[in-house]
């Protein structure tokens, strides 16, 4: 699925600055049409503090993650006073026409004791489309920093990643990396043979996940431009 287009179809926010859960929807998504035949432009208004420039920041911090850089100074900013954490589910289709996939990205980013912020959850689920029609939602890969041990499932998955003492070494360093400078652990360069390697067989779900990674880390640095108030 190399230099499919790729197009943002739904965010939705949870706990991120005064929103305590929030869902937009692109034309495309409402209408379960992903043809890409046009160009869709979509008006975010509303009265102050309902959320407009909380949908703008979560996007930029999206941007940040999925390009491998990491969070901005001022990421913990964003998460809602009452809460230890803030949530943002993108979902994009990639593909050609109405053939494709609908990615989920979702990420998680908490605030540490000394106001630092790291990523402590990403998850790459999705369906595949045709002709409007669309397939059951499917995890390919679910990432918890916070969980001892096995910090990623499917387990099969990341048993496959895993030949050897040294290589459960070096994905450990790969996390601890990820947490130390606030970066995506599942679009990092260090992860991302060990990802690679557990998708080595040629099935629909392996297939996808390559795609995604692909599309996604390659869409966020050519394709998704976010432009805000700063």
């Amino acid at each position: 699925m190399n230099e499919k287009n790729v197009r943002l179809v739904c965010i939705e926010l949870f706990d991120y600055k005064n929103v305590a859960h929030g869902k937009l929807e692109m034309p495309c998504a409402v209408n379960r049409d992903f043809s890409c035949d046009r160009s869709e432009i979509l008006g975010i208004y509303g009265q102050n503090g309902s959320g407009k420039t909380a949908v703008i920041e979560a996007l930029s911090l999206a941007k940040h993650l999925l390009s491998g850089k990491p969070l901005p100074p001022d990421a913990a900013d964003g998460i809602s006073k009452n809460a230890d954490a803030a949530t943002c589910s993108l979902s994009f289709f990639i593909g050609d026409e109405n053939e494709g996939i609908c990615s989920e990205y979702l990420f998680t980013v908490t605030r540490s004791a000394n106001n630092a912020v790291y990523v402590s959850e990403e998850k790459i689920s999705y369906k595949t489309v045709s002709c409007g029609k669309m397939s059951a939602q499917k995890t390919l890969l679910h990432y918890k920093a916070d969980v001892s041990g096995k910090f990623l499932s499917p387990k099969y998955r990341y048993v496959s990643m895993i030949e050897n003492e040294d290589d459960a070494v070096e994905l450990a360093v790969a996390r601890k990396l990820s947490l130390r400078t606030g970066t995506s652990f599942l679009f990092s360069e260090d992860a991302r043979p060990f990802i690679f390697r557990s998708a080595k067989e040629p099935t629909a779900d392996n297939l996808a996940l390559v795609s995604i990674l692909q599309a996604l880390s390659r869409y966020a640095v050519q394709g998704f431009f976010v432009v805000d108030s700063n």
